[in-house]
C-alpha cells in the first residue's frame, strides 16, 4: 500500500491544487473537505481523522481566510486558525507523523522597507493575521517535525481571489480604483501544492528535512494595482477597464491590511533548492 498524506481544504484554492497532482506522485491522497471536518465547529476532530486514515504526513492549508470577515467573527477565525491547528498538530504528535502547514505574510505588520525574513518579529496588525500567528505558534509548541510555510497574495484560475475578482469586475466596469500603497508578491496556488508535495514526497523517501519555518511567495514584489494592471495585459482579447491608483484610505476596508507583504525566499532557495513563483508566468499559463 502507498503512503498516504491527509490534505485538509480540498475545496480551497492550494487544497485544491494539491489534489489535481494525485496522479503525479505514488501516494494516496486522502481528501478532507469541511464536509468531512467543520474546523469552526469541531476542531477536536483532528484527533479522530488521524486515527482513522493514519497517514504518513498532514498537509494542512485550510483556514478561514475572509481577512474583513475576521473583524466581525473573530471566534470563528481563532477557531479554524488557532484552535483546530493546534488539534491538528495534538494528533499528529501523538501519531509520530509530520506536518505541512500554510501560513500567511499577515502575521507582519508591514513597516519594514525590506522583504520579511522568517527570523523577523511578527506583529499582525488584524484578527486574521493574529488568527494566523496563534495557529503557528500552536504547531511549534506541541510537533517539532513540522513545516510552517508562510506565503501571500494566493491566486488561481477559480476560487475567490484578488485575478478572479479583477477578472469579473473588468467584464462589468469600464473603470477600476485598485489600491497602488501595498506591495507583496503574488503567488499561485499550483507552485505553493507543487512544493508542498515535493516537501512531502522529500519527507516520505526518506531524505533529511530541516524542520521550521519558510517564506514561499511570487516575485517579482508589485502593488495591488501593478498586479491588476498584469492581469489584464495577460488577456490581451478581453475587455480591459481604465485602472486609477489610489491609496488604501480610500479603500473602505474593516481590516488594516501591511503596506510591505513581501516575503525573503532566501532560506527555503538556500536550504531546499527551491525557485521563487514567476507569478508572471503563472498567470499567462
Amino acid at each position: 500500500m502507498s503512503a498516504r498524506i491527509l490534505v485538509t481544504g480540498v475545496n480551497g484554492q492550494v487544497g485544491g491544487a494539491i489534489m489535481a497532482l494525485k496522479y503525479d506522485y505514488p501516494f494516496e491522497l486522502i481528501p478532507i473537505s469541511r464536509a468531512d471536518w467543520d474546523m469552526a465547529k469541531e476542531p477536536e476532530k483532528a484527533a479522530q481523522l488521524v486515527e482513522h486514515y493514519q497517514p504518513a504526513i498532514v498537509i494542512n492549508p485550510a483556514a478561514y481566510t475572509n481577512v474583513d470577515g475576521a473583524e466581525d467573527d473573530q471566534e470563528t477565525a481563532f477557531a479554524v486558525n488557532a484552535s483546530a491547528v493546534g488539534e491538528l498538530a495534538k494528533a499528529c504528535e501523538k501519531a509520530d507523523i509530520t506536518l505541512l502547514h500554510v501560513s500567511t505574510d499577515y502575521v507582519f505588520d508591514g513597516t519594514k522597507e525590506t522583504p520579511y525574513t522568517e527570523d523577523d518579529p511578527i506583529n499582525p496588525i488584524n484578527v486574521y493575521g493574529k488568527s494566523k500567528a496563534e495557529g503557528e505558534r500552536r504547531v511549534r509548541e506541541v510537533l517539532n517535525a513540522h513545516i510552517i510555510l508562510r506565503t501571500s497574495w494566493v491566486f488561481s484560475a477559480a476560487g475567490n481571489n484578488f485575478v478572479t475578482t479583477m477578472r469579473r469586475l473588468g467584464k462589468e466596469r469600464d473603470e477600476l480604483k485598485i489600491v497602488d500603497d501595498q506591495r507583496g508578491g503574488p503567488t499561485s496556488a499550483d507552485c505553493i501544492a507543487k512544493l508542498l508535495m515535493r516537501i512531502a514526497s522529500h519527507y516520505l523517501q526518506g531524505k533529511a528535512i530541516s524542520w521550521g519555518t519558510y517564506h514561499y511567495a511570487g516575485y517579482p514584489v508589485v502593488s495591488w494595482y501593478e498586479f491588476a494592471e498584469a492581469i489584464f495585459e495577460a488577456e490581451a482579447d478581453a475587455h480591459s477597464p481604465k485602472l486609477t491608483p489610489c491609496a488604501s484610505t480610500e479603500y473602505p476596508a474593516k481590516a488594516q491590511r501591511p503596506k510591505n507583504s513581501a516575503l525573503s525566499t532566501a532560506r527555503i532557495q538556500r536550504e531546499m533548492g527551491v525557485l521563487e513563483c514567476n507569478w508572471v508566468a503563472e498567470l499567462r499559463s
